[in-house]
């Protein structure tokens, strides 16, 4: 049995305390980086156990890797690592995550909250993702206002989020689809 003095079990103390943050740290950046990413659902899913503002952890395996997925977003490289993982698809820009589309409202003589609400019945889930950006707070601190981007502030207030995910079935693709043309259409549920 040895005897520590209370100088060298104070030492040990501290530093296996920074020993022991410095590799969860690194564990953490690993796993982040990596494997999976924490992410917040922005707006109303289809799935009907996902609510506004639950957490969920993404695989980051399943779509593989780009600059971005990197801590502070470094440019080392260009493109999807592997290129392969993606399934083909016809439009490059798009992220996957969310489907904007600008609705004719002014023809369906409804607002967006009608169009949404109508949509709720139906049991789809409509977001706003994209306003116009001049009439956020910070931007009208810079001195922007109402009436200065009309066609900007037109398709802010006419533009909707449909559901879109990779794991979507083409029945859920069809049923949305089928919603929006009835709804547009005059019907409700």
């Amino acid at each position: 049995m040895s005897v520590q003095t209370g100088a060298k079990r104070s030492e040990g103390g501290l530093g296996e305390i920074i020993r022991v943050v410095f590799h969860a740290l690194i564990i953490a950046l690993v796993i982040r980086t990596f494997l999976f990413q924490p992410f917040n659902i922005p707006s109303g899913s289809m799935i009907p156990t996902l609510l506004v503002g639950d957490y969920l952890f993404v695989s980051k395996y399943s779509y593989g890797y780009t600059h971005y997925s990197l801590p502070l977003s470094p440019d080392l490289f260009s493109g999807r690592i592997p290129d392969s993982w993606l399934p083909e698809r016809g439009d490059e820009g798009h992220s996957w995550h969310v489907l904007t589309v600008l609705v004719p409202l002014e023809e369906a003589r409804m607002s967006r909250p009608e169009f949404m609400e109508a949509m709720k019945e139906h049991g789809i889930a409509v977001g706003v993702h994209y306003p116009a950006i001049h009439l956020f707070s910070a931007y009208k601190a810079m001195g922007y206002r109402e009436g200065q981007f009309p066609n900007a502030e037109r398709i802010g207030r006419q533009t909707v989020t449909l559901p879109l995910f990779p794991t979507m079935e083409l029945a859920d693709v069809d049923r949305v689809v089928a919603a929006v043309t009835h709804v547009l259409r005059g019907g409700r549920r």
